[in-house]
């Protein structure tokens, strides 16, 4: 691998500078610099890091404001390179980003290719990361309506016929050992190899028997750049895939950004652009492309996109491993292996997607997201070291946080693999705990989806306060370097009410606990007796409303009703479609429409105005999303539609009468 050292230069500048007549005859650098400069070298010799580290700041700090030339440039290019190096050494992360972010104007100056990668690439690694959601029904994360996309939710699965166990894709042979199975099989077909075989046929039959769609990945060894060969092959397999009437997740030709289909990209390009253009003839087929996760340092993701026309979803292979090359120490190229193939202090799943979700939003590509196989390490052959306890952490996180933190992420495939000539072993079925885990994991979580074609009903959304008046469903997405095992703490003002060790770190918070009005809700990541990070947003903590129709009592299955400036504010469904009106969204101008035969009114969010039977009328208080609900005004929409509203303070409930 190049590495280039961006300091060395420097670090030989400043020995033959040291001396008293190169001083005098330096126009480009100020005579304070030169003690520093002296202290600086020797701290560094004497091996004194921190002194080192106070020294190089104080050379930026005297450098930035001078003139500009090249001297200039070539001396702090390599002296934020330094720091930004020795500040995450230290342990100041927040530093290390600084610099970083310093570092690369100068390093894209000075054309330094191989620094610049790290930069980008340590600065992916370091970053800290905390996000805390709320579980919010009937609401819709990042969709872009792709062939076969859930609109809420996510598909998952695994290979089960190398699973010595299962051997198949019966759910009979399954279920023993996954008791869910999943909605989404992982297969996979070599190129050149035909899906007429029994073996195929069977496995094509018992993913059809148990109604559940197919990650099919066709593999290539070669850029192919004969692929007009092999067009017969090429339609005969995919008019194959389509006769079984099953939803398809064609994946062809993946992680070329490390292998050897990946060495001719023009010629990779074309064929992929040739299968998929077949591919899509086909109605039940859609089409994946799908590099590893993080590639060689030549092979960036671009060289390889064929563009949107020719996909349907961005897929990525991501495995967490626990060392580079199944080694721990690479003597002083460690922190740039670990750095480059998020390894050691960076081996994290969250990490891992930072890679492609950048290149996806960079780039403007709007395509839901899948990994289309992966996993986590559990035995690391070269150091013959069982990393079950660190696994069972990480796996944690690839299945609880990464659907919170990349809500583009629709579909996740299990790689139940062993290879025994590989230095990672992933599979579930050669270990019990992670296997026992992963069930507990993905029956759990209900954003996965048990079945094809359906839908979660609710959507992880970035929580940022307001107002709550019933139990919130909170949960976390928590990251930083070299801290494996986390902690989260949630607190209420400055008292904690909830803790958690387990990602993706849910705590119900149930308002009725608390006492009415203005409070601040945080949360706190610890690493042992360490806080690492917080966060915190401003709530306003309300009374639920009771409400009957009819003298009946009316039940809310998720947003409650809320007072607002002293209006009882309701769900737009349910209520009024109880009292027998039909309730309409429209989504481009955010207005609900409440009709029957008799009457309309279209209620418009965050308007004083509504529209009764095409009439403009004046409410006092305007409908509002709240929990990702719309909200309508009680009293104000009930007696329009010539309903009567009464309220008892004592019993904080509204009455509702439809003079039916």
């Amino acid at each position: 691998m190049l590495k280039k050292r961006c300091y060395a230069f420097f670090l030989c500048f400043m020995l033959l500078m040291s001396t008293t007549a190169v001083h005098a005859a330096s126009t480009d650098f100020p005579d304070q610099i030169w003690p520093v400069i002296d202290r600086f070298t020797a701290a560094e010799t004497a091996g004194d890091i921190p002194a080192a580290y106070n020294a190089a700041k104080e050379l930026v700090a005297i450098m930035e404001p001078q003139p500009d030339s090249q001297a200039r440039t070539e001396f702090l290019a390599g002296k934020y390179e330094w720091l930004m190096r020795h500040a995450e050494s230290l342990g100041y992360i927040d530093e290390a980003i600084y610099y970083i972010n310093q570092y690369i104007p100068y390093g894209e100056k000075m054309g330094w290719t191989d620094g610049l990668l790290y930069a980008e690439r340590k600065l992916r690694a370091i970053t800290p990361e905390l996000s805390v959601f709320s579980k919010t029904p009937n609401a819709t994360p990042t969709y872009y309506g792709a062939k076969f996309e859930p609109l809420s939710g996510a598909y998952y699965g695994s290979v089960y016929d190398d699973d010595p166990r299962i051997g198949s894709y019966a759910t009979e042979d399954i279920t023993p050992y996954f008791p869910q199975p999943g909605s989404l099989y992982l297969m996979y077909l070599e190129f050149g190899e035909s899906l007429n075989q029994p073996r195929y046929q069977k496995y094509l039959q018992e993913a059809a028997d148990a109604g559940v769609g197919i990650m099919f990945a066709w593999n290539t060894y070669s850029s192919l750049p004969d692929i007009d060969s092999y067009t017969s092959y090429i339609h005969e397999t995919i008019d194959i895939l389509a006769q079984t009437n099953l939803p398809i997740f064609l994946r062809f030709a993946n992680e070329m950004n490390v292998g050897y289909n990946g060495d001719d990209a023009a010629a990779y390009l074309n064929s992929f652009r040739v299968v998929a253009d077949y591919a899509h003839t086909k109605n039940n087929i859609a089409v994946v492309w799908s590099p590893n996760d993080v590639g060689n340092t030549d092979r960036p993701f671009e060289m390889y996109y064929p563009g949107d026309t020719y996909v349907d979803w961005i897929g990525v292979s991501c495995y967490v491993i626990r060392y580079f090359q199944g080694i721990r120490d690479h003597g002083a190229d460690t922190d740039e292996l670990n750095t480059y193939f998020y390894a050691g202090n960076y081996a994290n799943p969250i990490v891992r997607m930072r890679e492609i979700t950048d290149f996806m939003r960079t780039n403007g590509i709007q395509k839901p997201l899948m990994i289309t196989e992966g996993g986590v390490t559990h035995y690391v052959r070269p150091e013959q070291e069982d990393t079950t306890a660190w696994a069972s952490v990480e796996l944690r996180k690839y299945y609880g946080e990464l659907i919170r933190l990349y809500p583009e992420l629709k579909a996740i495939c299990y790689f139940n693999v062993q290879i025994p000539e590989e230095v990672n072993d992933y599979a579930l079925h050669s270990n019990a705990t992670l296997n026992t885990l992963y069930n507990e994991l993905v029956a759990s979580e209900d954003y996965y989806l048990k079945s094809f074609a359906s839908e979660a009903g609710f959507a992880y959304l970035p929580y940022e306060g307001g107002l709550v008046c019933s139990p919130l469903e909170l949960s976390a997405s928590a990251y930083y370097p070299g801290a494996e095992e986390l902690t989260v703490r949630y607190y209420l003002d400055d008292t904690q009410i909830g803790e958690t060790p387990y990602s993706p770190y849910k705590f119900t918070f149930d308002p009725a606990q608390y006492s009415v009005g203005a409070h601040t809700l945080g949360v706190k990541v610890f690493a042992g007796s360490n806080e690492l990070l917080s966060w915190q947003r401003p709530i306003e903590i309300q009374r639920s409303v009771n409400v009957t129709l009819n003298g009946e009592p009316v039940s809310f299955p998720d947003q409650q009703p809320v007072v607002i400036d002293g209006r009882t504010l309701v769900p737009a469904r349910g209520i009024f479609q109880d009292m027998g009106y039909t309730v309409d969204w429209d989504e481009a101008s955010s207005t609900a429409t409440i009709h029957n035969d008799a009457h309309s009114i279209s209620v418009p969010i965050g308007s004083p105005t509504v529209t009764l039977d095409g009439q403009a009328v004046e409410i006092d208080v305007p409908a509002q999303l709240i929990g990702g609900r719309t909200m309508l005004p009680l009293r104000a929409v009930t007696e329009l539609m010539e309903g009567t509203v009464s309220f008892d303070e004592t019993t904080n409930t509204a009455h509702i009468g439809t003079g039916a």
